[in-house]
């Protein structure tokens, strides 16, 4: 990686939608043919660099994911003992309700 470049992608990395975004114009501009060769290149390293650093981000949601479901699985787990549990002290039905008779 080039030193501005390195010095760029840290300071403001796209979002994942702007990195493929500009990765798709790319491989337009790659797929027609019609650049110079060092042109192609350069584009082709951004490309490499932009893929990346989409790849990096879908990561971290994937693993975000995987942290927020796994924290829901617990606290259904949780919630599912507590059911079958049962209360701790079982309500009197007369505690709550005058009976007429």
């Amino acid at each position: 990686m080039k030193p501005d470049t390195m010095a760029k992608s840290k300071q403001e990395q796209p979002s994942f939608e702007e990195g493929l975004g500009r990765l798709e114009q790319i491989v337009k501009q790659l797929e027609n043919g019609d650049l110079p060769l060092k042109q192609s290149i350069s584009l082709f390293e951004e490309g490499m660099e932009l893929s990346e650093a989409c790849r990096k981000q879908l990561k971290d949601a994937e693993a975000k994911v995987e942290i927020l479901v796994a924290k829901d699985d617990q606290d259904v787990d949780d919630e599912s003992e507590d059911v079958f549990r049962g209360p701790e002290e079982p309500a009197s039905f007369t505690d709550d309700v005058e009976l007429p008779f």
